[in-house]
């Protein structure tokens, strides 16, 4: 039920953000940037992470409110086989599943951004147990270049259908553009949980796509 409704959100993101991108631009006036003028100019939404400070065509960080879905890939590496034989655990088989994601946040214009998460990692770590979905916060950082790098810092909550557990997550990846409102995201991120008395590490490999809109 809970991936049904990622994979509903999700498409309903991508359709808008086509509809965004094709969309013909709004009058402009002499001297004056591009919006509608009812008593003053205001400002055209920008383009989150798609240019750097001072090195992208609009010659200014990308900056404001964002949102952003992502798909991918998740893997359980399986429980550690020499913590599991200590405390008398049969240690289980990895396992792969296909992966969704969702965030939301701000950014600045020095390139750091914060950010809520929600991932549907797909992969059960119990037998008879639910997909592990994990909620986050935490910061991103790019660095200020046409194509950015990012390097990012999650603490989360994992849910396995018995419970939760505390987790973290660190990620890196890059982001480039694809339109004026759209840049496309490649992450590689290692979840690190605390899963019945034992630690373990949840790699995924995402791709996204971003809608930011700033002032």
């Amino acid at each position: 039920m809970v991936r049904s409704l990622v994979q509903l959100v999700c498409g309903a993101i991508v359709l808008v953000t086509v509809a965004v991108a094709g969309a013909d631009p709004l009058p402009t006036r002499d001297g004056a940037p591009d919006g509608f003028f009812i008593g003053r100019a205001t400002p055209s939404p920008l383009l989150v992470g798609a240019f750097g400070a001072g090195m992208g065509a609009l010659g200014r960080s990308p900056h404001g409110l964002f949102l952003g879905i992502e798909t991918g890939w998740a893997s359980w590496r399986g429980r550690d086989a020499v913590a599991g034989r200590r405390e008398g655990v049969q240690p289980e088989a990895p396992s792969d599943a296909w992966a969704f994601g969702a965030r939301v946040g701000y950014q600045w214009r020095s390139g750091l951004a914060v950010q809520l998460r929600f991932d549907d990692l797909g992969v059960a770590v119990s037998r008879g147990g639910g997909s592990l979905l994990v909620g986050s916060g935490g910061l991103r950082y790019s660095l200020p270049f046409a194509i950015m790098p990012f390097a990012e810092a999650l603490f989360a909550a994992v849910f396995d259908g018995s419970g939760a557990s505390p987790a973290g997550g660190l990620g890196v990846g890059v982001s480039a553009p694809v339109a004026r409102h759209a840049s496309i995201d490649l992450a590689v991120r290692d979840w690190i949980a605390d899963l019945g008395g034992s630690v373990c590490h949840l790699p995924t490999v995402m791709v996204g796509i971003n809608m930011g809109f700033g002032s």
